[in-house]
């Protein structure tokens, strides 16, 4: 049988802090065990305090982090390509672009033109709302 981990104050901001870690180079794809000694934890503790803490495991936070920062190149620059997003989140080599794509479509259900598109078209639908009220 398993043994339950239990996790102190301390270990939770150590989790925290490789939460930040992760946040702070949305690019790079740190492994369990490198995370884990960068912020002086046992792998175990990281992975299920990262599960108690935000619902998920480390890559998971990873995938979740990315997404939202995807979304918010999208909505913010009106000139930015796929690929520079995709390489900004990460995804590398001939393929950035397309992988970028599937993982976000994979996310959302739209691929992230028609994301966009239809983000942009709520807002225009709630500020219409909003003048008329």
């Amino acid at each position: 049988m398993k043994e339950a981990i239990t996790l102190s104050e301390e270990d939770f901001a150590k989790i925290r802090n490789a939460a930040s870690i992760i946040e702070s180079n949305l690019k790079y794809h740190y492994r369990i065990e490198d995370l884990a000694e960068k912020v002086w934890i046992n792998k175990n503790k990281l992975k299920t305090g990262f599960k108690q803490e935000f619902g998920t495991g480390p890559y998971g936070y990873l995938m979740n982090k990315r997404m939202e920062r995807s979304k918010e190149l999208l909505l913010d620059s009106k000139n930015e390509s796929l690929t520079s997003i995709a390489l900004a989140m990460g995804f590398t080599g001939h393929y950035a672009e397309t992988n970028f794509i599937k993982f976000f479509k994979k996310s959302t259900g739209h691929a992230p033109i028609e994301w966009k598109r239809l983000q942009l078209k709520l807002q225009n639908e709630h500020n219409k709302k909003r003048v008329s009220a």
